[in-house]
């Protein structure tokens, strides 16, 4: 087994442990009621000029259901579940939590207020017997997983259990199973608990067919991408299976040895009642996945950064190339590792984005220069400070933005610096273990330089460049992990870590944003979020900027409100998002661009600016800027098999 040290994924949690306070102030919020029933259509809205004037104007009562496979209600304790589900959620950017001290950011609401009614629904026997009987029809049988027989090893008590073979099972064949099966409303998020032991034999499941662009390694083949839980590869429903496993990528397999005891890991259902659980613990835990996996890291989410707004985008890679001669494990020979050579054609990161925000424009474009070649970039490597390619790398970038990026015309440039490096300057540059992060700007928090790497460490491991920066850029256009995010009532910021550690559990779902590395594109839940983000942002500008249009124009935008209001407690949030940026881009942006040409703008300035503004920007950086004592979001590469 190969060992990767791991470096910490995402800090912004982990650094400030006393965002663990409740929120009282809306805890006696009740249940709101919909301003609108679901099943009406859009147009019956078009002639509607009246929309929310509150602070958080979009406000639904969205439906969760919760489902029950292979488990008897005697098993369950529904009210224990209820009891600790949250009942409102407002999603807000997280990431200046990172920059400011506590008690001084300026946290910024989305203007999204979520009530939930959970349905619990328990399917009969007939039901799980034919679930069960599809599952073994597509299941194919061979050995266990090195982390299966790992468990072997460790495990005790009553139920012991010595785990000979493993079925390897289509993971969104079931979830499209469930969502044709099931029958419920695609105006619906749908998490389902399965119990299949003692008639599935030991089995786990797998999402294969989409390599690494690069390398063609398709990770999903490994022992350690094997998986317990699955979704949002078709629909807005997400499973979880208690059968399964154990598995590696959240510990599962070392139940009854943690790497760390401070560590909360979910068991298999065999190990309830044995010593590391009891049986009754079991609702508690499926209460904490439904809560902080489903919920708020699938379902309704926080922004990791705020939403862009600009309609042209442009994705800006520059390639710094080291000197790279090494061994390559699968070709069998020596060779120079080039990024221009290993890399997939820009065009496949464009239609990426164009698939996953299809109401913008995107345009991708590739550079490449000799690393030695540019002393400042080398110095940067080598000696920035705190950590590498940290301060000092963002005053470079950003402040000689037209040197290190290819004007195209679009509104916004995304810069995004990869360096193809020796595994020796990855040591020496304090790198090696690190794939990739999305940094923020030093003076405000907001999204600012990408940055991914590549040596041949990592590449043997089967990781290119493409798809962390892939990943990376899905940070910067605001999307966070499947693995951390924000609760709202405790006003949590979290990770997996300590009583957290099982929400690794949720990268196990398609979207790019996973850590998985068998996902390269957008998921349902990744477009959800984006799209349903974006238009709330842009909705408040609207909003904050109303009065400066006569009242014709405010008659218009009104409508325009109301109608993606509509459409978002619809969860048309494609429609939701189309009307809302196209609102934004045809009457506020204008008003922006003009009024920040006088001294008197009473127009609020969207907070990511046009990069080509910054380099002036930052020149009134001091050079002293405290600076955060932790490392920004990193992708790292898990212990890998």
């Amino acid at each position: 087994m190969l060992v990767l040290t791991t470096v910490l994924a995402l800090c912004i949690s982990l650094a400030f442990p006393h965002f663990v306070s409740a929120r009282t102030a809306s805890n006696s919020l009740s249940k709101l009621g919909k301003n609108l029933d679901k099943s009406a259509t859009s147009a019956a809205l078009l002639n509607s000029e009246s929309f929310s004037s509150e602070t958080f104007f979009l406000k639904d009562q969205l439906d969760v259901n919760i489902v029950f496979i292979g488990f008897s209600q005697a098993q369950i304790n529904t009210e224990v579940i209820r009891a600790g589900l949250p009942s409102i959620y407002r999603p807000h950017v997280r990431a200046p939590l990172v920059f400011f001290p506590p008690g001084t950011n300026p946290e910024e609401f989305l203007g999204i207020e979520w009530t939930y009614n959970y349905r619990f629904i328990f399917k009969n026997t007939a039901f799980a017997t034919n679930m069960f009987n599809y599952i073994m029809s597509i299941g194919e049988m061979g050995a266990p997983t090195v982390y299966q027989l790992s468990y072997n090893e460790r495990a005790y008590g009553p139920n012991k259990v010595q785990i000979t073979e493993n079925m390897r099972i289509n993971a969104p064949a079931v979830e499209q199973y469930l969502l044709q099966n099931l029958g419920l409303s695609s105006d619906s998020y749908t998490v389902v608990f399965i119990n299949g032991y003692g008639t599935l034999p030991f089995h786990t499941y797998q999402f294969v067919g989409e390599p690494d662009p690069d390398t063609q390694v398709d990770f999903g083949y490994r022992h350690s991408r094997q998986m317990n839980a699955w979704g949002g590869t078709y629909g807005r429903l997400w499973f979880y299976d208690f059968s399964a496993g154990p598995i590696y990528w959240d510990d599962q397999y070392a139940t009854k040895y943690y790497w760390n005891p401070q560590n909360y890991v979910i068991p298999c259902i065999w190990d309830y009642d044995t010593g590391s659980r009891t049986k009754s613990q079991l609702s508690y835990d499926i209460k904490d996945i439904t809560r902080f996996v489903a919920i708020n890291l699938l379902f309704t989410t926080s922004p990791l950064y705020r939403p862009l707004l600009y309609e042209n985008m442009h994705i800006n890679l520059l390639n710094f190339q080291d000197d790279v001669w090494y061994y390559d494990q699968r070709e069998g020979q020596y060779k120079y590792l080039v990024g221009s050579q290993i890399i997939v054609p820009p065009q496949f990161v464009t239609d990426v984005y164009e698939k996953g925000e299809p109401n913008k424009n995107w345009l991708t474009t590739f550079e490449e220069r000799y690393l030695w070649d540019d002393p400042a970039v080398v110095n940067v490597l080598y000696n920035d400070y705190p950590w590498p390619l940290s301060v000092g790398a963002y005053h470079l970038f950003w402040q000689n933005a037209s040197y290190y990026t290819t004007p195209k015309h679009y509104d916004y440039t995304m810069p995004i610096m990869t360096f193809t490096m020796t595994d020796q300057t990855a040591i020496e540059t304090g790198n090696f273990g690190i794939l990739g992060w999305a940094d923020y700007d030093y003076s405000t928090g907001t999204q600012a330089v990408t940055y991914a790497l590549v040596y041949p460490y990592v590449w043997n491991l089967g990781y290119g460049l493409t798809s962390t920066f892939v990943h990376e850029a899905g940070h910067h256009v605001s999307l966070s992990h499947p693995h951390d995010g924000y609760d709202y009532e405790y006003n949590l910021d979290y990770g997996p870590e300590g009583r957290y550690y099982f929400v690794w559990v949720g990268d196990q779902v398609y979207s790019l944003m996973s850590y998985m590395s068998n996902v390269f594109n957008f998921g349902v839940f990744d477009k959800d979020n984006i799209w349903r983000d974006e238009a709330a942002i842009a909705m408040k500008e609207i909003r904050a900027n109303l009065q400066m249009f006569d009242s014709a124009t405010q008659k218009i935008l009104n409508r325009i409100l109301a109608n993606a209001e509509a459409a978002f407690q619809q969860m048309d949030y494609l429609t939701m998002n189309r009307l809302a940026l196209q609102a934004y881009w045809s009457y506020v942006e204008p008003l922006i661009e003009s009024n920040s040409q006088t001294q008197s703008n009473s127009v609020s300035l969207p907070v990511a600016e046009n990069i080509a503004n910054k380099g002036t920007f930052t020149q009134h950086i001091q050079p002293s800027i405290q600076t955060p004592s932790i490392p920004s979001i990193a992708t790292v590469a898990k212990k890998e098999d």
